[in-house]
């Protein structure tokens, strides 16, 4: 089973989706700095945030899933509706970290907001360095809002994100803002 939670420095467990920690000094939102998971290895391991950083990430989180949620209550503006499936064959290490992600509570159902991506992009990889040969996978995507910032960030293979990426990409054509998208994985 993959790695599926948070901790904090010196390994105290903060939150975790049905699987310890074992041996970790720090955790970032989605990336371990050390240590594996109960029955596997960690996934994402690199850089990590401090637990000031993460408790505040978490903080943000909150509060937007609970806007977020009251949100949802208004009748749907244009209707749009989409279903996206990132099959496992072609970006495994992308749908593994979707998985993972929702497994820890982040959404499958997320609002197209392209206007703000480029801020919530800069602020979800705040403090997260880039890696040769790596992309730094955010959950929920920056084109949603639903990442607001603070997403489940790990770094995964540039070829197999891009893969993914284009995936949603041909999954969003023509939508317009506000667009209902379902994210998935698939065989």
């Amino acid at each position: 089973m993959p790695w599926l939670g948070l901790a904090a420095e010196g390994g105290e467990l903060l939150f975790a989706g049905g699987a310890a920690v074992e041996g970790a000094e720090a955790v970032g939102v989605g990336t371990a700095a050390a240590g594996t998971a109960a029955g596997g290895t960690a996934i994402g391991v690199g850089e990590a945030l401090t637990s000031a950083q993460l408790a505040e990430r978490l903080r943000q989180a909150l509060a937007l899933a609970a806007t977020l949620a009251a949100a949802k209550a208004v009748p749907c503006q244009n209707c749009c509706r989409r279903t996206v499936v990132i099959p496992r064959s072609r970006a495994p290490e992308s749908a593994r970290h979707i998985d993972d992600a929702q497994a820890l509570g982040f959404p499958s159902v997320l609002t197209y907001d392209p206007a703000g991506k480029t801020a919530r992009r800069a602020a979800s990889l705040k403090g997260i360095p880039t890696r040769p040969g790596y992309d730094r996978d955010e959950y929920p995507p920056a084109a949603f809002a639903e990442n607001g910032g603070v997403a489940d960030v790990r770094y995964v293979p540039s070829l197999d994100n891009q893969t993914a990426g284009g995936f949603i990409s041909a999954g969003l054509e023509g939508a317009t803002p506000g667009c209902i998208v379902t994210i998935k994985t698939g065989p």
